[in-house]
């Protein structure tokens, strides 16, 4: 079975904002079970809203009413889960709402109104220019969840689906890596996944994998058009490396740019690496929003975070008390 699912999102409204901890445990321990992807919605609109608790006049016992929606199709209190609700009522819940979506869902005859129609189309000439994917998942899905997928095809071939509301992406093999300048590669947003047998069992990656990978080859060994060239650069926090393709001459990089700023030929000489190199790893750093650019005027002003202040305050505050208890000594004797 296909672990890429269709994505849902679930608000609270009133009181069922209480029911909120408890389903988010539940989702967590049961996403085996439920057929769909499930999210608590933040900045996305809810497929699924638990409304404030009801009594049922006949039987006394609450609930909590779910009004659903997705698209123009809206149903105040369509479901109902029992209060207090057990883990499997949970998940027949909500696969009964997927279900429900399915079949409301049914594929119309005018194929540009299929729920496979594609919603947007960005493609991008890959003449070398990653840095335009780069910035396409930038600015139109990194920190964007919302229901429906990513299609990333290379000269025709589906090679990877970006999974919009789990920011995750599958990828059949690291396309990145075989890229050529007569590759065209295209992105277009689904609402529904079309089928993939290459991708069915597949695990995800999270998307800052990706972004790190597009990172790398943004500016082909030089600056990419949203870094400047003549400037100095500083690491705001530690890249995560456990999720990302890296060597030692990147950890090298990392530990003296949360330090002290550098301009790229400097840190080229300090770690014993080429300047295109330190170039694919700014880059990459850049875009995941980790590192800080600072002009070399102001440069002077940032003091070295480095262990020698430490060390002279110590040596200081040893002589210190040496210089008073040999006081002490002396009015003692």
């Amino acid at each position: 079975m296909s672990t890429l699912k269709p994505s849902y999102f679930i608000g609270f409204d009133g009181d069922g904002l209480n029911a909120r901890p408890m389903i988010q445990t539940m989702l967590e321990v049961s996403a085996v079970q439920i057929t769909a992807h499930w999210l608590l919605a933040i900045d996305a609109k809810p497929n699924v809203i638990i409304c404030s608790p009801k009594e049922n006049p006949q039987t006394q016992q609450q609930y909590y009413p779910v009004t659903v929606s997705l698209g123009d199709l809206v149903e105040p209190e369509r479901f109902a889960l029992p209060k207090p609700f057990r883990l499997m009522q949970l998940i027949e819940l909500l696969n009964g709402i997927e279900s429900h979506f399915e079949v409301e869902q049914k594929p119309s005859s005018d194929p540009a109104l299929t729920n496979d129609a594609i919603i947007t189309n960005q493609v991008i000439m890959a003449q070398g220019l990653w840095s335009e994917f780069a910035d396409f998942l930038q600015n139109n899905i990194v920190g964007n969840p919302r229901p429906g997928f990513i299609t990333i095809k290379l000269s025709g071939e589906h090679v990877a689906t970006i999974d919009l509301a789990a920011q995750q992406y599958f990828r059949v093999f690291n396309f990145i890596k075989i890229v050529s300048f007569k590759n065209v590669l295209e992105c277009a947003e689904v609402a529904n996944l079309p089928p993939n047998p290459d991708l069915d069992g597949t695990s995800p990656f999270p998307l800052e994998n990706l972004v790190w990978l597009a990172g790398l080859v943004a500016g082909g060994g030089k600056a990419a058009p949203w870094l400047p060239d003549d400037k100095q650069f500083m690491l705001k926090s530690w890249p995560n490396f456990a999720l990302y393709n890296h060597n030692m001459k990147m950890i090298e990089m990392a530990a003296k740019l949360t330090k002290s700023p550098f301009e790229v030929s400097t840190l080229a000489q300090d770690v014993e690496a080429n300047e295109s190199m330190v170039w694919n790893f700014m880059n990459a750093v850049s875009l995941l929003g980790l590192c800080k650019v600072i002009d070399p005027s102001a440069a002077s002003q940032i003091r070295p975070q480095t262990a020698i202040d430490t060390g002279n305050q110590t040596q200081s505050n040893v002589s210190s008390l040496i210089g008073k208890l040999k006081q002490h000594l002396m009015k003692a004797g």
